[in-house]
């Protein structure tokens, strides 16, 4: 059967990714399927990948505290009261120092998730995430990054 004119828009063969070879995570964070980017659909103006939690990380928080020139999107999945995800997000303009850790930062910058949410990062905002307890996994993170909208 010939292959249907639209098929390479249905990706189902994802690329696994370990923790360390996705910019900015850490070993023992992941595996990450990336579903989306340049490298599986040229023409691709975003990067999509998801994260299917088991249990506690062995690279934890999985990201340094980082900025991206775009945006990005991470939606958190699961049964509601059965994890726990912290965030540090600063406002705009904010820098933190390269050797603040989770939990050295001032508290008004941290945020809490433990039932399905969106975090939205602009670009150009600090911010990390820590895993602080997966009780009934799976716990899914779906991120969705908007990494080729700025030239």
């Amino acid at each position: 059967m010939p292959e249907k004119a639209m098929q390479k828009y249905v990706i189902t063969s994802p690329l696994a990714m370990p923790g360390g070879a996705v910019p900015r995570h850490v070993q023992g964070a992941g595996p990450y399927l990336q579903f989306l980017d340049k490298g599986l659909l040229p023409e691709a103006k975003f990067v999509s990948a998801i994260w299917r939690m088991t249990g506690m990380p062995a690279g934890n928080p999985p990201a340094r505290v980082h900025v991206h020139d775009f945006d990005t999107a991470t939606y958190y999945l699961g049964e509601p009261g059965s994890y726990e995800i912290g965030y540090n997000i600063w406002p705009p303009g904010a820098k933190p120092k390269p050797e603040e850790e989770w939990t050295s930062l001032d508290p008004a910058n941290q945020y809490f998730i433990d039932k399905p949410a969106l975090v939205y990062i602009p670009g150009g905002i600090y911010h990390n995430s820590f895993i602080i307890r997966v009780d009934k996994p799976p716990v899914w993170e779906v991120g969705v990054l908007l990494a080729y909208d700025k030239k």
